[in-house]
C-alpha cells in the first residue's frame, strides 16, 4: 500500500516540476513595435517602445489616480442579457448585472464572522502592504453587509470599489491634458436618461459630452445591441481651444477588478487573471514579488508596477473564475496591465499618440466585452476571445472533457449525472489496462501467499543478517516467479489513469460558466463547482476507497507488515477525505463514481479467481 502512495506522490510532483520548468509561460524578450498613428498636424511622432517592460513611474499614471467621488445622474440601459447603470460622473459604469446568471448566496453571519477575523488581523498587522490589503477586505465586507444582497439577483460584475470609493470602471486618460484626472470626476452631459432594447428596437446608444475649462471637448459614446455582450465604445477628442495639442497619449482602462463576491474570483494567484492577444497567440500574465518566481506559473509582472505589451494587440482581458472583461481595439493599440497585492487590477488600451491643431478632432473606436466565460459566446463574439479561457497544463484533456460534459448534459439535463456518465466512460476506456493490472496483482498475491512459509523460514535463518535475507528473498521470488511489484502496479494504475482527468475536471469546474451553480440534487448539492455543504460526498468517497483497498488486499501481500498495511489502509482514505472536503462537489462525485466502478471490477476479478480455484480443487 505505502509503495503505491509514494509512487503516486512522486509522479504527481514530477509532473508539477516538469511543467514548471519546461511548459510554464516565459516572458517574451521582445514584442513588435507599436505602430504610430500619423499625426493630424504636421510633425514627426516618436515611436512607441518595442520591449516588454514595466512603465517608468508616472508615464501612465491614470490607473493609480485617486478619483474624487462625485455623485452624478444614473443612466440605465437594459438589454435581454444585462442591466447596466452608467453615471454622468466621468461617464463611467456604475453597475453591470447579468440577467442570466444569479449572484452567489452568502449568509450575513459568514460575512460578519469574516469581518471580525479581518479586524482582529488589522489590529496585529504592522506591515503597510498587508494593512492596505486587510483594510480593503474590511471595507469590502462592510459594504456587503450594509448592501444586503438579495439571492436570485443577477450577478454584479462591478467591484464594490465603485460605490465605496468612487472608482468606477471605463475611465479615460489624457496624461498631458489632464494631469489631475478631472475627466473621470467631471459631470458629463448626456443625451438620454435611459434606454431599453427589445420590442422592435435591436440597438441603441448613449452619448456623454464634457467641455474642459481649456476648451477641449470629450465625447464618449456607448452602443448596445440585443443578444450580445459586446458594447461599442467611441471616444472623441475635439480641440476647441486656440492651442495645438502635441503628442498626447490616449488611454482607456477598466478596473479595479471584476466581480463583487470573492466566491467568483480566481481562486489562486497561480491562475493568470490577465490575458492579452498578441501576434496570433495569447499571453497570460500574473504578478508576484519577484519576476520568474512561482510554483505553477512563473510571474511576469511585479505587484504595483505597470506591464506594457506595446502591441499591436488584438485585445486585453481581465478575468475571474467565470466572468471576463475585455477591451478590443478596432485599430492599432498597445496594452497596459496593473496588479496589486490587494487584488485591485486594471487593464488598459493605449492608443497611438496623436496631435491636434485648433479646430481638429480625432476619434477612437473599441469594443468592450463584459460577460461570462462561455466558450460558445466568446467564439461568437469574434477576435479569438475564446482563447481567454485557460485550462492550464491540462487543457489537452480538459477541452475534450468539457465537450463531452456538454453533450452528456444535452442528453441528461443534469451536469451531476453527466459527471457520473463521464466517470463510467473513462472507466470503460481504461478497462483493458486496469483489468490486466488487477489480474497481475491477484496473481502476485496468490504467489506471495504460496511462498509465505518459505519466507518465514528465511527470516528465521537470516534474522541477524539483513543483507543475506534480502538476497535470499530476491532469489526466492525469482525461483517461484513472483513479482512483488505487481501489487504496486495494480494499485497505482487506477489512480494514475484518473489523475489527469481529475485535474482536468477541476479546471473545467473552475473555468466554465456552465458548471457555475449547476445543481446535482436540489436541497443537497445546488452547485457542483462548490464543496459539498454536508460533506456527504467526501465521506462516501473515503468509504469507497477503503472498500476498494479491502477488495484488492493491498498492503498485506506486498511485503509490508500487517500493522503497517492496516494503518495505511485507514490513513490514506482518511487523508484524502479531509482534502476532498474543500474540493468542488463535481470533482468528488467523479472520484467517488470511479471508485465504485473500480470496486465492481475488482469484485468481478475476485469471483473469477475464486471460480478458477474451485475448478482446480
Amino acid at each position: 500500500m505505502e509503495k503505491r502512495v509514494f509512487i503516486f506522490i512522486a509522479i504527481s510532483l514530477s509532473i508539477l516540476f516538469a511543467y514548471n520548468k519546461y511548459f510554464a509561460p516565459k516572458i517574451p524578450e521582445k514584442l513588435p513595435e507599436q505602430i504610430s498613428r500619423p499625426a493630424v498636424t504636421s510633425g514627426t511622432l516618436k515611436p512607441e517602445p518595442s520591449s516588454l517592460k514595466a512603465a517608468p513611474e508616472g508615464v501612465l499614471a491614470e490607473p493609480e489616480q485617486k478619483v474624487e467621488k462625485i455623485e452624478g445622474k444614473d443612466v440605465v440601459v437594459e438589454t435581454d442579457l444585462y442591466r447596466i447603470v452608467l453615471t454622468t460622473s466621468g461617464a463611467r459604469i456604475k453597475s453591470f448585472r447579468l440577467k442570466k446568471y444569479k449572484e452567489a448566496k452568502v449568509k450575513k453571519e459568514v460575512l460578519e464572522k469574516n469581518l471580525a477575523r479581518i479586524e482582529a488581523s488589522l489590529r496585529r498587522e504592522q506591515k503597510p502592504g498587508e494593512r492596505k490589503k486587510l483594510t480593503r477586505e474590511r471595507d469590502r465586507l462592510q459594504y456587503l453587509i450594509k448592501r444586503k444582497p438579495v439571492p436570485g439577483e443577477g450577478v454584479e460584475l462591478v467591484p464594490f470599489d465603485g460605490d465605496f470609493y468612487g472608482h468606477y470602471p471605463l475611465t479615460l486618460s489624457l496624461p498631458a491634458l489632464d494631469k489631475k484626472g478631472r475627466l473621470n470626476a467631471a459631470l458629463y452631459g448626456v443625451n438620454r436618461e435611459s434606454l431599453k432594447l427589445g420590442e422592435g428596437r435591436d440597438t441603441g446608444s448613449i452619448e456623454f459630452r464634457y467641455l474642459t475649462p481649456e476648451g477641449i471637448e470629450i465625447i464618449k459614446k456607448l452602443r448596445f445591441s440585443l443578444g450580445s455582450y459586446l458594447i461599442g465604445v467611441e471616444i472623441s477628442v475635439r480641440n476647441n481651444s486656440s492651442r495645438a495639442i502635441n503628442e498626447e497619449n490616449f488611454l482607456v482602462s477598466y478596473g479595479p477588478g471584476i466581480g463583487l463576491l470573492k466566491k467568483t474570483q480566481v481562486r489562486s494567484r497561480q491562475v493568470s487573471p490577465f490575458a492579452t492577444w498578441v501576434n496570433g497567440k495569447v499571453l497570460r500574465d500574473i504578478a508576484g514579488r519577484e519576476i520568474g518566481k512561482g510554483f505553477i506559473k512563473k510571474t511576469t509582472m511585479k505587484w504595483g508596477q505597470f506591464l506594457i505589451h506595446p502591441g499591436p494587440v488584438g485585445w486585453t482581458a481581465l478575468r475571474n473564475a467565470y466572468f471576463v472583461v475585455a477591451l478590443i481595439p478596432k485599430e492599432t493599440a498597445g496594452a497596459q496591465l496593473l496588479d496589486n497585492e490587494d487584488e485591485t487590477r486594471k487593464i488598459a488600451l493605449k492608443m497611438p499618440p496623436f496631435s491636434l491643431a485648433p479646430g481638429q478632432d480625432i476619434s477612437e473606436k473599441l469594443s468592450l466585452y463584459l460577460g461570462p466565460q462561455d466558450m460558445a459566446v466568446l467564439r461568437k463574439s469574434g477576435s479569438h476571445l475564446e482563447a481567454i479561457i485557460d485550462f492550464g497544463f491540462w487543457s489537452w484533456i480538459a477541452k475534450p472533457i468539457y465537450a463531452l460534459l456538454k453533450i452528456f448534459d444535452k442528453w441528461l439535463g443534469n451536469y451531476g449525472l453527466s459527471i457520473i456518465l463521464l466517470s463510467f466512460v473513462i472507466k470503460l476506456v481504461f478497462y483493458p489496462f486496469t483489468h490486466k493490472s488487477f489480474e497481475a496483482m491477484k496473481n502476485m498475491q496468490e504467489g506471495m501467499k504460496a511462498i509465505q512459509p518459505e519466507m518465514e523460514a528465511l527470516k528465521e535463518k537470516h534474522k541477524d543478517n539483513p543483507q543475506k535475507l534480502n538476497k535470499a528473498t530476491m532469489a526466492l521470488y525469482k525461483k517461484r516467479g513472483v513479482n512483488p511489484l505487481g501489487g504496486c502496479k495494480g494499485g497505482c494504475l487506477p489512480m494514475l489513469f484518473q489523475t489527469p482527468v481529475f485535474f482536468a475536471l477541476y479546471a473545467v469546474l473552475y473555468n466554465t460558466i456552465e458548471l457555475r451553480q449547476a445543481p446535482f440534487i436540489h436541497g443537497w448539492i445546488n452547485d457542483l463547482s462548490a464543496p459539498d455543504p454536508y460533506f456527504i460526498l467526501p465521506v462516501l468517497m473515503g468509504g469507497t476507497m477503503y472498500l476498494q483497498q479491502k477488495l484488492t488486499g493491498m498492503g498485506g501481500s506486498g511485503g509490508a507488515q500487517p500493522d503497517q498495511a492496516k494503518m495505511m489502509s485507514i490513513m490514506m482514505p482518511a487523508v484524502l477525505t479531509f482534502i476532498f472536503f474543500r474540493l468542488p462537489a463535481g470533482v468528488v462525485l467523479y472520484w467517488l463514481c470511479f471508485n465504485v466502478f473500480t470496486s465492481l471490477q475488482q469484485l468481478l476479478i475476485k469471483k473469477k479467481s475464486e471460480a478458477k480455484a474451485k475448478a482446480k480443487a
